[in-house]
C-alpha cells in the first residue's frame, strides 16, 4: 500500500512529466528551494495538482522535498506568494495571460 504523494512515481507518465518540467523551466538546480531558500535540487509536484502542467511544480532541496512529501508540511503565506509569482512569471514567458 502506498503512502501519500511520495508514491506518485508509480503513476503512468511520472518520468515524462518531470522531464517536461525540466525542459520548460530548466533544471531545479537553477532555482532556489522555496522552503529553506538554499539551492534546489529537485522538482516536486504541488500537492493537490495533477503535475500535467510544468507550473504544477516547485523547486526544493532534497531534504525539504522529503519533508514536503512525508509530512505534507503546509507552505507559509510567503512561500505560497513565491509560488504564485513564479507561476505568473512562467506563464508570461510562455505568452499566457
Amino acid at each position: 500500500m502506498g503512502k501519500g504523494p511520495s508514491t506518485s512515481y508509480n503513476q503512468p507518465g511520472y518520468s515524462q512529466r518531470h522531464r517536461l518540467v525540466s525542459l520548460v523551466r530548466g533544471p531545479a538546480s537553477n532555482w532556489t528551494c522555496i522552503r529553506c531558500r538554499g539551492p534546489a535540487e529537485q522538482w516536486a509536484t504541488l500537492h493537490g495538482f495533477s503535475g500535467s502542467d510544468p507550473e504544477d511544480y516547485v523547486s526544493l532541496c532534497t531534504a525539504c522535498h522529503g519533508i514536503y512529501d512525508k509530512q505534507g508540511v503546509p507552505l507559509s503565506m510567503e512561500q505560497r506568494a513565491a509560488i504564485s509569482r513564479g507561476r505568473r512569471a512562467a506563464s508570461a514567458r510562455r505568452g499566457h495571460h
